[in-house]
Protein backbone atom coordinates (compact mmCIF):
# COMPACT_ATOMS: atom_id res chain seq x y z
CA UNK A 1 0.00 0.00 0.00
CA UNK A 2 1.35 3.31 -0.46
CA UNK A 3 2.36 6.05 1.59
CA UNK A 4 -0.72 8.28 0.23
CA UNK A 5 -3.49 5.76 0.37
CA UNK A 6 -2.38 5.42 4.35
CA UNK A 7 -2.45 9.24 5.17
CA UNK A 8 -5.02 10.13 2.97
CA UNK A 9 -8.04 8.61 5.82
CA UNK A 10 -6.08 10.87 8.30
CA UNK A 11 -6.47 14.20 5.81
CA UNK A 12 -10.44 13.24 6.09
CA UNK A 13 -10.27 12.98 9.70
CA UNK A 14 -8.02 15.59 10.14
CA UNK A 15 -10.44 17.91 8.28
CA UNK A 16 -13.90 16.44 10.07
CA UNK A 17 -15.05 19.78 12.07
CA UNK A 18 -15.15 18.15 15.53
CA UNK A 19 -11.29 18.40 15.40
CA UNK A 20 -11.25 21.95 13.89
CA UNK A 21 -10.26 24.37 16.91
CA UNK A 22 -13.81 25.77 18.31
CA UNK A 23 -14.85 28.67 16.45
CA UNK A 24 -15.90 31.67 18.90
CA UNK A 25 -19.22 33.47 18.38
CA UNK A 26 -20.27 36.67 19.74
CA UNK A 27 -22.09 36.70 22.75
CA UNK A 28 -25.76 37.50 22.09
CA UNK A 29 -26.74 41.05 22.93
CA UNK A 30 -29.13 41.77 25.58
CA UNK A 31 -32.25 43.50 24.68
CA UNK A 32 -34.16 45.43 27.62
CA UNK A 33 -37.67 43.41 28.52
CA UNK A 34 -39.71 46.91 27.20
CA UNK A 35 -39.96 47.66 24.06
CA UNK A 36 -37.69 50.65 23.20
CA UNK A 37 -40.02 53.59 22.34
CA UNK A 38 -39.28 55.71 19.15
CA UNK A 39 -38.50 59.26 19.58
CA UNK A 40 -39.64 61.00 16.50
CA UNK A 41 -43.88 61.25 17.12
CA UNK A 42 -46.21 59.65 14.25
CA UNK A 43 -47.48 62.22 11.56
CA UNK A 44 -50.93 62.67 13.04
CA UNK A 45 -49.77 64.63 15.87
CA UNK A 46 -48.31 67.40 13.18
CA UNK A 47 -51.54 66.82 11.52
CA UNK A 48 -53.63 67.53 14.44
CA UNK A 49 -51.60 70.34 16.04
CA UNK A 50 -51.66 72.31 12.92
CA UNK A 51 -55.82 72.03 12.46
CA UNK A 52 -56.03 72.98 16.33
CA UNK A 53 -53.88 76.13 15.58
CA UNK A 54 -55.98 77.03 13.21
CA UNK A 55 -58.96 76.50 15.08
CA UNK A 56 -57.49 78.14 18.15
CA UNK A 57 -56.90 81.45 16.09
CA UNK A 58 -60.36 82.36 15.52
CA UNK A 59 -61.33 80.83 19.02
CA UNK A 60 -58.31 83.25 20.41
CA UNK A 61 -58.92 86.40 17.62
CA UNK A 62 -63.18 85.94 19.05
CA UNK A 63 -62.27 85.73 23.17
CA UNK A 64 -59.85 88.62 23.11
CA UNK A 65 -61.90 91.28 21.21
CA UNK A 66 -65.77 89.83 22.59
CA UNK A 67 -66.39 92.51 25.23
CA UNK A 68 -64.63 95.00 23.20
CA UNK A 69 -67.23 94.02 20.58
CA UNK A 70 -69.95 94.13 22.49
CA UNK A 71 -69.29 97.48 23.94
CA UNK A 72 -68.13 99.18 21.20
CA UNK A 73 -70.38 97.62 18.24
CA UNK A 74 -73.52 96.73 20.14
CA UNK A 75 -73.45 99.12 23.13
CA UNK A 76 -73.62 97.13 25.54
CA UNK A 77 -72.86 98.24 29.39
CA UNK A 78 -69.52 96.76 30.84
CA UNK A 79 -71.53 94.36 33.12
CA UNK A 80 -74.11 93.43 30.66
CA UNK A 81 -70.91 92.57 28.56
CA UNK A 82 -69.07 90.45 31.26
CA UNK A 83 -72.10 88.31 31.66
CA UNK A 84 -72.50 87.39 27.71
CA UNK A 85 -68.80 86.53 27.94
CA UNK A 86 -69.29 84.24 30.54
CA UNK A 87 -72.46 82.85 29.07
CA UNK A 88 -70.11 82.28 26.20
CA UNK A 89 -67.86 80.16 27.46
CA UNK A 90 -69.62 78.55 30.11
CA UNK A 91 -71.52 77.33 26.62
CA UNK A 92 -68.79 76.55 24.54
CA UNK A 93 -66.98 74.46 27.09
CA UNK A 94 -70.06 72.73 27.90
CA UNK A 95 -70.87 71.22 24.74
CA UNK A 96 -67.96 69.11 24.38
CA UNK A 97 -69.22 66.83 27.59
CA UNK A 98 -72.24 65.96 24.93
CA UNK A 99 -69.53 65.98 21.91
CA UNK A 100 -67.50 63.58 23.71
CA UNK A 101 -70.40 61.39 24.35
CA UNK A 102 -71.45 61.24 20.56
CA UNK A 103 -67.91 60.32 20.17
CA UNK A 104 -67.68 57.69 22.38
CA UNK A 105 -71.43 56.20 21.12
CA UNK A 106 -70.60 55.89 17.34
CA UNK A 107 -67.27 55.81 17.35
CA UNK A 108 -65.82 58.15 15.20
CA UNK A 109 -63.83 60.85 16.28
CA UNK A 110 -62.43 61.94 12.96
CA UNK A 111 -66.08 62.96 11.66
CA UNK A 112 -67.36 64.96 14.39
CA UNK A 113 -63.85 67.04 14.53
CA UNK A 114 -64.48 67.93 10.64
CA UNK A 115 -67.64 68.50 11.16
CA UNK A 116 -67.02 70.97 14.47
CA UNK A 117 -64.75 72.60 11.74
CA UNK A 118 -67.46 73.14 9.46
CA UNK A 119 -70.21 74.46 12.31
CA UNK A 120 -67.78 76.36 13.90
CA UNK A 121 -67.06 78.63 10.78
CA UNK A 122 -70.59 79.10 9.68
CA UNK A 123 -70.26 80.67 13.17
CA UNK A 124 -68.08 83.04 12.42
CA UNK A 125 -69.73 84.22 9.32
CA UNK A 126 -72.99 84.41 11.48
CA UNK A 127 -71.05 86.87 13.15
CA UNK A 128 -69.63 88.60 10.58
CA UNK A 129 -72.66 88.95 8.19
CA UNK A 130 -73.81 91.48 12.16
CA UNK A 131 -77.48 92.04 11.43
CA UNK A 132 -80.03 91.57 14.18
CA UNK A 133 -80.40 88.21 14.97
CA UNK A 134 -76.91 86.81 13.10
CA UNK A 135 -75.63 87.62 17.28
CA UNK A 136 -77.13 85.39 19.46
CA UNK A 137 -77.34 82.58 16.73
CA UNK A 138 -73.99 82.64 15.74
CA UNK A 139 -73.01 82.18 19.24
CA UNK A 140 -75.16 79.27 19.37
CA UNK A 141 -73.27 78.07 16.75
CA UNK A 142 -69.93 77.92 17.73
CA UNK A 143 -71.13 76.62 20.85
CA UNK A 144 -72.00 73.36 18.99
CA UNK A 145 -69.40 73.23 16.96
CA UNK A 146 -67.09 73.75 19.46
CA UNK A 147 -68.40 70.68 21.05
CA UNK A 148 -68.05 68.71 18.27
CA UNK A 149 -64.52 69.63 17.90
CA UNK A 150 -62.53 70.13 21.15
CA UNK A 151 -63.10 67.04 22.98
CA UNK A 152 -62.09 64.48 19.97
CA UNK A 153 -59.34 66.16 18.68
CA UNK A 154 -57.90 65.94 21.71
CA UNK A 155 -59.01 62.34 22.36
CA UNK A 156 -57.48 61.78 18.83
CA UNK A 157 -53.83 63.40 19.81
CA UNK A 158 -53.94 60.53 23.38
CA UNK A 159 -55.30 57.77 20.43
CA UNK A 160 -51.88 58.02 18.68
CA UNK A 161 -50.15 56.75 21.78
CA UNK A 162 -50.33 53.40 24.22
CA UNK A 163 -51.01 54.30 27.73
CA UNK A 164 -47.40 53.48 29.04
CA UNK A 165 -45.39 55.72 25.42
CA UNK A 166 -43.76 58.10 27.56
CA UNK A 167 -44.01 60.45 24.78
CA UNK A 168 -47.12 61.02 25.41
CA UNK A 169 -47.23 63.95 28.11
CA UNK A 170 -44.31 65.71 25.48
CA UNK A 171 -47.03 65.13 22.65
CA UNK A 172 -49.58 67.11 24.18
CA UNK A 173 -46.66 69.55 25.46
CA UNK A 174 -46.08 70.07 21.33
CA UNK A 175 -50.10 69.99 20.77
CA UNK A 176 -50.55 72.93 23.57
CA UNK A 177 -47.93 74.84 21.33
CA UNK A 178 -49.81 75.06 18.17
CA UNK A 179 -53.17 76.03 20.44
CA UNK A 180 -50.71 79.22 21.12
CA UNK A 181 -49.19 80.08 18.02
CA UNK A 182 -53.09 80.21 16.82
CA UNK A 183 -53.96 82.00 20.36
CA UNK A 184 -50.80 84.66 19.62
CA UNK A 185 -51.70 84.91 15.92
CA UNK A 186 -55.21 85.73 16.52
CA UNK A 187 -55.17 88.89 18.75
CA UNK A 188 -52.75 90.37 16.64
CA UNK A 189 -54.17 90.14 13.76
CA UNK A 190 -57.81 90.81 15.12
CA UNK A 191 -56.69 93.71 16.34
CA UNK A 192 -55.35 94.89 12.86
CA UNK A 193 -58.80 93.65 10.98
CA UNK A 194 -60.33 95.56 13.72
CA UNK A 195 -58.74 98.83 13.44
CA UNK A 196 -58.51 98.57 9.46
CA UNK A 197 -61.19 97.10 8.18
CA UNK A 198 -63.88 96.49 10.37
CA UNK A 199 -65.71 93.71 12.43
CA UNK A 200 -66.81 91.84 9.02
CA UNK A 201 -63.64 90.94 8.06
CA UNK A 202 -62.37 90.30 11.62
CA UNK A 203 -65.01 87.69 12.20
CA UNK A 204 -64.35 86.14 8.29
CA UNK A 205 -60.78 86.08 9.18
CA UNK A 206 -61.37 83.61 11.89
CA UNK A 207 -64.32 81.33 9.71
CA UNK A 208 -61.75 81.42 7.10
CA UNK A 209 -59.15 79.72 9.65
CA UNK A 210 -61.54 77.03 10.34
CA UNK A 211 -62.00 76.18 6.58
CA UNK A 212 -58.42 75.95 6.70
CA UNK A 213 -58.55 73.08 10.05
CA UNK A 214 -61.41 71.39 7.98
CA UNK A 215 -59.00 70.94 5.04
CA UNK A 216 -55.89 70.07 6.92
CA UNK A 217 -57.78 67.13 8.54
CA UNK A 218 -59.01 65.81 5.71
CA UNK A 219 -55.99 65.63 3.58
CA UNK A 220 -53.86 64.28 6.69
CA UNK A 221 -56.59 62.20 7.19
CA UNK A 222 -54.72 58.44 6.44
CA UNK A 223 -52.15 59.90 9.10
CA UNK A 224 -54.92 59.45 11.92
CA UNK A 225 -55.93 55.43 12.17
CA UNK A 226 -58.69 53.85 11.12
CA UNK A 227 -60.76 56.37 10.38
CA UNK A 228 -60.18 58.02 13.59
CA UNK A 229 -62.57 55.38 15.00
CA UNK A 230 -62.20 53.85 18.44
CA UNK A 231 -61.75 50.04 18.11
CA UNK A 232 -61.86 49.05 21.54
CA UNK A 233 -64.97 46.86 22.18
CA UNK A 234 -67.85 47.73 25.05
CA UNK A 235 -65.71 45.10 26.94
CA UNK A 236 -62.83 46.86 26.97
CA UNK A 237 -60.62 48.17 29.88
CA UNK A 238 -62.60 48.97 33.05
CA UNK A 239 -61.98 52.27 34.39
CA UNK A 240 -59.28 52.56 37.24
CA UNK A 241 -61.74 53.91 40.10
CA UNK A 242 -59.62 55.61 41.85
CA UNK A 243 -58.02 57.30 38.80
CA UNK A 244 -61.37 58.59 38.14
CA UNK A 245 -61.98 60.18 41.75
CA UNK A 246 -58.55 61.54 41.07
CA UNK A 247 -59.39 62.74 37.85
CA UNK A 248 -63.14 64.14 39.40
CA UNK A 249 -61.00 66.08 42.53
CA UNK A 250 -58.92 67.80 40.17
CA UNK A 251 -61.78 68.95 37.50
CA UNK A 252 -63.67 70.34 40.45
CA UNK A 253 -60.27 72.35 42.45
CA UNK A 254 -59.05 74.01 39.44
CA UNK A 255 -62.62 75.06 38.49
CA UNK A 256 -61.04 78.23 40.05
CA UNK A 257 -58.07 78.60 38.25
CA UNK A 258 -59.90 79.25 35.13
CA UNK A 259 -62.47 81.21 36.29
CA UNK A 260 -59.17 83.82 36.91
CA UNK A 261 -57.70 82.87 33.72
CA UNK A 262 -60.36 83.66 31.26
CA UNK A 263 -60.41 86.93 32.95
CA UNK A 264 -58.02 88.09 30.33
CA UNK A 265 -60.75 88.59 27.60
CA UNK A 266 -63.23 90.75 30.50
CA UNK A 267 -61.45 92.59 33.37
CA UNK A 268 -58.20 92.41 32.19
CA UNK A 269 -58.81 94.17 28.66
CA UNK A 270 -61.18 96.61 29.96
CA UNK A 271 -58.18 97.22 32.52
CA UNK A 272 -55.45 96.71 30.14
CA UNK A 273 -57.47 99.88 27.62
CA UNK A 274 -58.33 102.56 30.68
CA UNK A 275 -55.91 101.56 33.18
CA UNK A 276 -52.50 100.99 31.56
CA UNK A 277 -50.56 103.44 29.71
CA UNK A 278 -50.31 102.23 26.20
CA UNK A 279 -48.68 105.09 24.40
CA UNK A 280 -45.15 103.86 23.47
CA UNK A 281 -41.99 105.86 21.79
CA UNK A 282 -40.81 103.86 18.74
CA UNK A 283 -37.99 104.88 16.86
CA UNK A 284 -38.79 108.40 17.99
CA UNK A 285 -42.63 108.04 17.27
CA UNK A 286 -45.34 107.69 19.88
CA UNK A 287 -47.72 104.28 19.39
CA UNK A 288 -50.64 103.46 21.44
CA UNK A 289 -50.73 99.27 22.09
CA UNK A 290 -54.05 97.91 21.39
CA UNK A 291 -55.80 96.57 24.36
CA UNK A 292 -56.12 93.35 22.49
CA UNK A 293 -52.56 92.84 21.84
CA UNK A 294 -51.40 92.03 25.47
CA UNK A 295 -53.84 88.90 25.42
CA UNK A 296 -51.41 88.23 22.80
CA UNK A 297 -48.68 88.03 24.92
CA UNK A 298 -50.16 85.38 26.89
CA UNK A 299 -49.44 82.83 23.76
CA UNK A 300 -46.64 84.68 23.14
CA UNK A 301 -44.80 83.66 26.29
CA UNK A 302 -46.44 80.23 25.78
CA UNK A 303 -44.46 79.68 22.74
CA UNK A 304 -40.79 81.13 24.58
CA UNK A 305 -41.16 79.20 27.50
CA UNK A 306 -42.45 75.79 26.71
CA UNK A 307 -38.85 74.26 25.91
CA UNK A 308 -37.07 75.62 28.46
CA UNK A 309 -39.90 74.68 31.43
CA UNK A 310 -39.91 71.32 30.25
CA UNK A 311 -36.81 70.63 30.74
CA UNK A 312 -36.62 72.26 33.89
CA UNK A 313 -39.39 70.23 35.02
CA UNK A 314 -37.81 67.28 33.84
CA UNK A 315 -34.84 67.84 35.88
CA UNK A 316 -37.14 67.90 39.35
CA UNK A 317 -38.34 64.58 38.33
CA UNK A 318 -42.28 66.30 38.85
CA UNK A 319 -45.13 63.99 38.63
CA UNK A 320 -48.80 65.56 37.12
CA UNK A 321 -50.09 66.34 40.15
CA UNK A 322 -46.87 68.14 41.38
CA UNK A 323 -47.02 70.55 38.27
CA UNK A 324 -51.01 70.84 38.73
CA UNK A 325 -50.15 72.33 42.19
CA UNK A 326 -47.84 74.94 41.29
CA UNK A 327 -49.22 75.55 38.12
CA UNK A 328 -52.52 77.15 40.63
CA UNK A 329 -49.88 78.60 43.05
CA UNK A 330 -47.92 80.65 39.80
CA UNK A 331 -51.83 81.95 38.83
CA UNK A 332 -52.08 83.00 42.19
CA UNK A 333 -48.53 85.04 41.97
CA UNK A 334 -49.85 86.64 39.20
CA UNK A 335 -53.16 88.21 40.53
CA UNK A 336 -51.25 89.32 43.72
CA UNK A 337 -48.87 91.43 41.32
CA UNK A 338 -51.65 93.06 40.14
CA UNK A 339 -53.13 93.55 43.89
CA UNK A 340 -49.67 95.10 44.64
CA UNK A 341 -49.39 97.50 41.36
CA UNK A 342 -53.14 98.71 41.73
CA UNK A 343 -52.38 99.44 45.43
CA UNK A 344 -49.34 101.51 44.77
CA UNK A 345 -51.00 103.20 41.76
CA UNK A 346 -54.10 104.83 43.24
CA UNK A 347 -55.70 104.76 40.32
CA UNK A 348 -53.18 106.26 38.43
CA UNK A 349 -52.17 104.29 34.86
CA UNK A 350 -49.53 101.72 35.00
CA UNK A 351 -46.48 101.17 33.40
CA UNK A 352 -47.24 98.24 30.56
CA UNK A 353 -44.91 96.01 31.71
CA UNK A 354 -46.65 95.00 35.32
CA UNK A 355 -49.60 93.62 33.08
CA UNK A 356 -46.81 91.73 31.04
CA UNK A 357 -45.44 90.55 34.20
CA UNK A 358 -48.96 89.46 35.06
CA UNK A 359 -49.44 87.36 31.60
CA UNK A 360 -45.76 85.99 31.90
CA UNK A 361 -46.29 84.23 35.58
CA UNK A 362 -50.06 83.48 34.69
CA UNK A 363 -48.10 81.47 31.73
CA UNK A 364 -45.85 79.67 33.66
CA UNK A 365 -48.90 78.68 35.92
CA UNK A 366 -50.94 77.64 32.18
CA UNK A 367 -48.09 75.52 30.79
CA UNK A 368 -48.08 73.36 33.94
CA UNK A 369 -51.74 72.78 34.27
CA UNK A 370 -53.29 72.89 30.77
CA UNK A 371 -51.55 70.54 28.57
CA UNK A 372 -50.73 68.05 31.67
CA UNK A 373 -54.39 68.07 32.29
CA UNK A 374 -55.34 66.83 29.23
CA UNK A 375 -52.17 64.22 29.25
CA UNK A 376 -53.71 62.74 32.41
CA UNK A 377 -57.64 62.56 30.87
CA UNK A 378 -56.29 60.74 28.09
CA UNK A 379 -54.17 58.34 29.62
CA UNK A 380 -56.42 57.51 32.98
CA UNK A 381 -59.45 56.86 30.70
CA UNK A 382 -60.48 53.64 29.10
CA UNK A 383 -60.51 54.07 25.40
CA UNK A 384 -64.20 53.65 25.15
CA UNK A 385 -64.61 56.52 27.55
CA UNK A 386 -61.72 59.17 26.69
CA UNK A 387 -64.04 60.92 24.71
CA UNK A 388 -66.33 61.48 27.55
CA UNK A 389 -64.05 62.31 29.99
CA UNK A 390 -62.36 65.20 27.93
CA UNK A 391 -66.29 66.56 28.04
CA UNK A 392 -66.17 65.93 31.35
CA UNK A 393 -62.40 67.99 31.66
CA UNK A 394 -64.14 70.49 29.37
CA UNK A 395 -67.35 71.13 30.98
CA UNK A 396 -65.29 71.85 34.57
CA UNK A 397 -63.70 74.71 32.75
CA UNK A 398 -66.82 76.24 31.36
CA UNK A 399 -68.08 76.36 35.02
CA UNK A 400 -65.14 78.40 35.71
CA UNK A 401 -65.79 80.04 32.68
CA UNK A 402 -69.46 81.14 33.42
CA UNK A 403 -67.74 81.84 36.94
CA UNK A 404 -65.11 84.71 34.79
CA UNK A 405 -68.18 86.25 33.56
CA UNK A 406 -70.13 86.11 37.05
CA UNK A 407 -66.98 87.66 38.93
CA UNK A 408 -66.59 90.13 36.05
CA UNK A 409 -69.25 91.92 37.46
CA UNK A 410 -67.67 92.90 40.59
CA UNK A 411 -65.19 94.65 37.91
CA UNK A 412 -67.09 98.01 38.12
CA UNK A 413 -68.43 97.36 41.76
CA UNK A 414 -64.75 96.85 43.49
CA UNK A 415 -61.91 98.37 43.24
CA UNK A 416 -59.17 97.12 41.28
CA UNK A 417 -57.12 96.53 44.14
CA UNK A 418 -59.72 94.55 45.99
CA UNK A 419 -60.78 92.38 42.65
CA UNK A 420 -57.38 91.12 42.00
CA UNK A 421 -56.60 90.62 45.63
CA UNK A 422 -59.75 88.64 45.84
CA UNK A 423 -58.39 85.99 42.62
CA UNK A 424 -55.26 85.92 44.17
CA UNK A 425 -56.41 84.81 47.52
CA UNK A 426 -59.00 81.82 46.04
CA UNK A 427 -55.99 80.69 44.05
CA UNK A 428 -54.03 80.81 46.81
CA UNK A 429 -56.69 78.27 49.36
CA UNK A 430 -56.90 76.42 45.88
CA UNK A 431 -53.49 75.58 45.99
CA UNK A 432 -53.61 75.02 49.02
CA UNK A 433 -55.95 72.33 48.98
CA UNK A 434 -54.52 70.45 46.31
CA UNK A 435 -51.20 70.59 48.66
CA UNK A 436 -53.18 68.59 51.30
CA UNK A 437 -54.13 66.19 48.42
CA UNK A 438 -51.33 65.68 46.73
CA UNK A 439 -49.57 62.16 48.51
CA UNK A 440 -53.51 60.61 47.52
CA UNK A 441 -52.95 62.50 43.80
CA UNK A 442 -49.67 60.91 43.48
CA UNK A 443 -50.88 57.60 44.63
CA UNK A 444 -53.90 57.23 42.11
CA UNK A 445 -52.30 58.40 39.41
CA UNK A 446 -50.27 55.33 38.84
CA UNK A 447 -50.59 55.74 34.80
CA UNK A 448 -48.84 59.37 35.15
CA UNK A 449 -45.67 58.21 33.07
CA UNK A 450 -44.41 61.65 34.40
CA UNK A 451 -43.56 59.94 37.56
CA UNK A 452 -41.03 57.67 36.34
CA UNK A 453 -40.02 58.92 32.99
CA UNK A 454 -39.57 62.64 34.25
Amino acid sequence: MSLAAITRPLENDLSLPHLLPPQRTPAPRLTPMVSRQPRRHPPGLWVLSVAEGCERFGFFLMLTLFTLYLNEQHGFSEIRAGDWYGAYLAAIYATPFAGGWLASRFRSRRFFVSCGALTLAAGYFCLAMDYGGALLGGLCVLAIGNGLFKPNISALVGSLYDPEDGRRDEAFGIFYLAVNAGGLLGPLLGELLRTRLGWRATFSAAGIALIVSYLILRLGGRHLGIGGRDTSTSTGTQPNRNGMRALLLLCIVLIPFWMAYYQQGSSLVFWARDGVNRTVSILGMRREIPPGWFSASSAMFVVLLTTPLAVLVKRLRWTSADKLTVGVTFGAGSFALLWLVTRQAAGARVHPAWLLAHYLTMTIGELLLAPIGLSVVSKLAPPRWVGLLFGLWFFSTAIGNWLAGVIGRLWVLWSHEQFFGALSLVLLLTSALLSTQLRWLRHNMLLDSSATSE
